[in-house]
């Protein structure tokens, strides 16, 4: 059914998408007063955006919403209540792609994935930073710009500087001044060098697929390399699964002139905030952030990239059209058509967070037959 189409109520007329965006929004509502969470109307607004982008995504997909698994729908509206983000926001504080999940190198399912980008950041550590009273914005420090260090003595410190002389220069470091409560300044600081981590981190993501030996040369090929090596080397670009397939290694939107510059100033913003420590109003908003990124033990260590099997469970990447494999040689196996999938998956990923969402099914008689109802009620 598209979009557009008009369905009748008892309350006069309906888009498709405004009725699936009340049973979203009610079901997010419940989730969160169930655990003494009040909905409140800027959350509201967050969901109600999130929920059209999602469709959006669907649609230039070729699926519908009630293809997905709907605990997996509402889990990440939920994050987005919970961290209060607006994907509609400009700059954009979130985002979502579809991530395809793979048994034995057949698609069994297509799962949405809720991503802050770095505005989004910006705004979690103003509201949640520890001992922040306010954050600046960034400085963007380009190539040629004329730029010091903050210094350090015993007497405090020397805040650093910055000229610029250029606005079309690629962005080599990113800036943040911290104003803390007691008075004191604090300055965040990320380098362009350091996206070289992000990108190994989404490589071997993406080379999840990839038989024991290829996994291990790819490690002992990008282990010294550089940014600017990684992302010019062709031979990256692609690999064979162990299927014999190809498969994406770098992600487009790393390596395309019209937004290469834009993810690596991206993740320069995200390195330089998402490790500062922060005090979240309670344990379902600390969890929805930690589950919001994948590659967030990223940001608490930085392992040495030794073995396959540790680089690949530590260091995961958001961006791209990655994958998630599961080998399971005994299992059944379900193939879904691309474009138009129409079996959704039931299974979650076991999470804490996960838990919280099952919470409200698990309560009350209906359990399965009420997700199943809702479902039914999709009117695309």
């Amino acid at each position: 059914m598209d979009k557009r189409e008009i369905t009748a109520t008892q309350g006069g007329f309906q888009t498709a998408l405004q009725k699936a965006q009340s049973i979203y929004l009610q079901s997010v509502a419940q989730s969160l007063n169930s655990n003494n969470i009040k909905f409140d109307g800027e959350q509201r607004a967050c969901v109600y955006s999130a929920i059209s982008k999602l469709n959006e995504i669907a649609t230039a997909d070729g699926l519908k919403m009630s293809d997905f698994d709907q605990s997996n729908i509402t889990k990440v509206l939920s994050q987005v209540a919970l961290l209060r983000l607006n994907t509609n926001a400009i700059p954009r504080e979130c985002g979502f792609q579809i991530r395809k999940v793979y048994q034995n190198g057949v698609i069994i399912r297509k799962e949405f994935e809720f991503f802050v980008e770095g505005v989004g950041n910006d705004k979690l550590l103003r509201k949640y930073g520890e001992g922040v009273k306010s954050l600046d914005n960034a400085w963007k420090v380009r190539k040629g710009d004329g730029f010091t260090f903050p210094q350090f003595n015993v007497d405090g410190q020397v805040p650093p500087t910055w000229q610029p002389k250029s606005y079309s220069q690629p962005i080599e470091r990113v800036v943040y001044r911290v104003i803390k409560t007691d008075g004191r300044d604090e300055w965040l600081i990320s380098d362009r060098e350091e996206v070289a981590t992000n990108l190994k981190a989404h490589i071997l993501n993406n080379a999840r697929a990839a038989d024991e030996a290829t996994k291990q040369s790819i490690i002992d090929k990008i282990e010294d390399m550089t940014l600017e090596e990684m992302l010019k080397d062709k031979s990256l670009r692609i690999y064979k699964d162990k299927y014999g397939k190809d498969k994406t290694l770098i992600s487009p939107s790393w390596v395309m002139p019209q937004s290469r510059e834009a993810m690596i100033e991206r993740k320069m913003m995200n390195n330089a905030t998402k490790k500062y420590p922060k005090n979240f109003s309670n344990t379902f908003v600390r969890e929805a952030f930690e589950n919001t990124f994948e590659d967030y033990e990223q940001y608490r260590e930085k392992p040495r990239l030794t073995s396959a099997e540790q680089v690949i469970e530590t260091l995961k990447e958001q961006d791209g059209d990655d994958e998630i494999t599961i080998d399971t040689p005994n299992a059944p196996q379900t193939p879904v058509s691309e474009p138009n999938t129409t079996d959704a998956s039931k299974s979650t990923e076991g999470l804490t967070f996960d838990e919280w969402k099952a919470q409200k099914i698990k309560d009350g008689a209906k359990g399965e037959r009420e997700e199943k109802e809702k479902e039914d009620e999709l009117p695309f």
